[in-house]
């Protein structure tokens, strides 16, 4: 119980204090008042409060916002002649002198914050950019402080936005300099080639033609930024080679035969070859068929027998 007691006690002191300086540098600034009668007022002030909950009232007048505790009425509390009644203290707004720390330190404050860093950096990019282009600040970042590079940046913006529609916007962008007078600088987009055994050839040939889920066609990136956007990436390189075989070597020359088009072609791969199946085992997935089909061995012949059996299936 003493302990208990004492805890209470050093509560008090504390808050008790901490009220005291916010009143002596706040409302030691009016004019007219007299710093002795101040600290006459506080000390009369802080021996009229003998309870936890009292303290709390104090502070509820000081910041409103502060979660407080079931009070008496202030009135029956001496208010010292030489200080302003409570009424004429409520409505100043107090805020504690320097370095004076706080005995709520979890407490949210009561006082209106600034705007974030973050915001604040983003109000100002935003100003950069025309305002029919915010929608695509996400995707293309920072504009150059240059102003000459940020209207070449914001043209190239337009450019892609005319071309490629809202499919611009499910790409992210680099700002590539090249440095050289037979390229320009570019925006880059990022697209990353999953590897090809999670897809079908159905989707391989969507990816190449119209892209998957909404994104720029692997056709497309190839014809307007040639092998750049891959961005000399080994991994990348090599999921292209993949499908560029079964497009350029199976799909394509199957569509272009007589009477065949680029669905006839898809039908007769998936009901020939069938993928996945447990044998031969080349068919297990879409990556060993066509790591089949690269191999130097087994390739040129397996691709020779696919195209000729085209002729068979529709006679």
């Amino acid at each position: 119980m003493e302990v208990r007691q004492n805890q209470d006690r050093n509560n008090l002191n504390t808050k008790l204090d901490y009220v005291q300086s916010l009143l002596l540098h706040q409302l030691g600034s009016r004019k007219g008042w007299a710093s002795a009668p101040k600290l006459t007022g506080m000390c009369l002030l802080s021996s009229c409060f003998w309870s936890l909950n009292s303290i709390d009232s104090i502070v509820q007048i000081v910041y409103p916002s502060r979660p407080s505790s079931p009070v008496a009425p202030q009135s029956q509390y001496p208010v010292p002649a030489s200080s302003p009644s409570q009424e004429s203290i409520s409505p100043v707004a107090l805020s504690p002198p320097p370095d004076t720390p706080s005995p709520w330190p979890d407490a949210q404050s009561p006082h209106p914050t600034a705007l974030s860093i973050s915001t604040v950096v983003v109000g100002s990019e935003l100003a950069k950019w025309p305002q029919d282009l915010h929608g695509l600040h996400s995707s293309f970042g920072t504009l150059s402080d240059c102003s000459h590079e940020r209207t070449c940046q914001i043209d190239a913006i337009r450019l892609l936005k005319a071309k490629f529609g809202n499919r611009t916007q499910q790409h992210q962008y680099e700002w590539v300099k090249h440095g050289s007078r037979k390229l320009s600088d570019e925006w880059l987009p990022i697209y990353s080639l999953q590897s090809i055994g999670s897809l079908s050839l159905l989707e391989i040939w969507e990816e190449w033609t119209s892209g998957l889920n909404g994104c720029i066609s692997v056709r497309e990136l190839e014809e307007n930024w040639a092998a750049r956007w891959r961005r000399d990436v080994s991994g990348q390189k090599t999921e292209m080679s993949r499908r560029r075989l079964i497009i350029q070597k199976i799909i394509e020359p199957l569509s272009k035969k007589t009477n065949w088009n680029v669905q006839l072609a898809l039908r007769y791969l998936h009901e020939k070859y069938p993928i996945p199946s447990k044998s031969p085992s080349y068919l297990r997935t879409t990556r060993s068929f066509i790591d089949y089909l690269q191999n130097k061995t087994t390739g040129p012949l397996a691709i020779e027998n696919i195209l000729l059996g085209a002729a068979i299936y529709c006679s």
